[in-house]
């Protein structure tokens, strides 16, 4: 009786490839191997992850933030940027609405944090898993209005709350979303939607989580003169406070660690595993933030909680 395999490795440039290819891939092995200093068999795997360069292995090996792509590439981009620097310069009031995951608690810290930090009257929403449910919903964009907020940043949900924007728009909120599911059709009439996966998005890495959309968003913003008069500093050292958040949203929503995630995962442990008081010094708010560590006993005279539905204040979340 003969066995059937239904599945059979693939291999890359393998028995398939054309006497010429092989010898073209043998002499490339030796040149990378020659200029890496590593073994050809170490250079082999390099090269059937199409890491073919020197330039290519030094940013596997040795990333750094250079090279993150630039966030102009994504559509939208300037448009968020511009809503962002005419909320703080009129004083409007804003606030940033996460969602209750690791990806989009981080996101919402980070984004309330680098807010926060340039003056901005800015809080943070977080929607109560079983009272407002998953993403964008009208009830927490009733909560948002009754702050006399003009602004809503959404992260890590919005890309398919067609309804709950225009609701948002019909109270005088404009909306901007900073997510990573997939799109649908029509997108949200919001100001701004920062999602790669958006067909006319250009942005050549697509595999963010929500958190790292928000922290490109965070990037073009560093990189605005009118948003870095406000902060100062480096812009590529204040990324750097903010790699915290980014590094655990990437793991744990379990996107791809590769080419941009890779570099910002990296980075981010190396920043938390050679900086073991660096929390410590972050909640006591010797960081970015430049704000205490929240208080816990967020609770009324009558024992009601000052947080619900949801969790809504103007201080960083926890």
């Amino acid at each position: 009786m003969k066995i059937l395999r239904e599945y059979r490795w693939q291999f890359r440039n393998g028995n398939g490839a054309e006497p010429s290819d092989q010898l073209d891939r043998v002499a490339l092995v030796k040149k990378l191997s020659d200029e890496l200093t590593i073994s050809p068999v170490l250079t082999e795997i390099l090269v059937n992850r199409g890491i073919d360069t020197f330039e290519k292995a030094r940013s596997y090996f040795r990333p750094s933030i250079e090279d993150l792509h630039d966030p102009t590439l994504m559509d939208g981009m300037d448009k968020a940027v511009a809503r962002i620097v005419q909320a703080i310069a009129n004083n409007e009031k804003m606030v940033v609405y996460g969602d209750y995951d690791v990806d989009g608690t981080n996101g919402a810290s980070l984004l309330w944090s680098f807010l926060a930090k340039t003056g901005a009257e800015v809080r943070y929403f977080i929607p109560d898993r079983v009272r407002e449910g998953y993403g964008l919903s009208v009830a927490g964009i009733e909560h948002v209005r009754s702050l006399g907020a003009t602004l809503l940043v959404a992260v890590d949900c919005g890309i398919t709350a067609v309804t709950q924007v225009e609701h948002a728009r019909s109270l005088g909120i404009d909306v901007i979303i900073c997510d990573h599911h997939e799109p649908g059709d029509p997108l949200p009439n919001a100001v701004a939607v920062l999602d790669p996966l958006k067909p006319s998005c250009r942005y050549p890495y697509k595999y963010l989580c929500g958190c790292g959309v928000g922290f490109k968003f965070v990037q073009a913003l560093c990189d605005e003169p009118a948003i870095r008069s406000r902060i100062g500093g480096n812009g590529e050292e204040l990324l750097l406070d903010y790699l915290q958040y980014v590094t655990l949203a990437t793991i744990a929503d379990i996107v791809p660690l590769t080419t941009e995630n890779r570099t910002i995962v990296k980075l981010g442990l190396e920043l938390i595993n050679t900086n073991p008081d660096y929390h410590e010094k972050f909640d006591q708010g010797e960081s970015v933030a430049r704000h205490p560590r929240p208080d816990r006993k967020l609770r009324t005279e009558t024992g009601e909680s000052e947080r619900r539905p949801g969790c809504l204040c103007s201080r960083p979340p926890y």
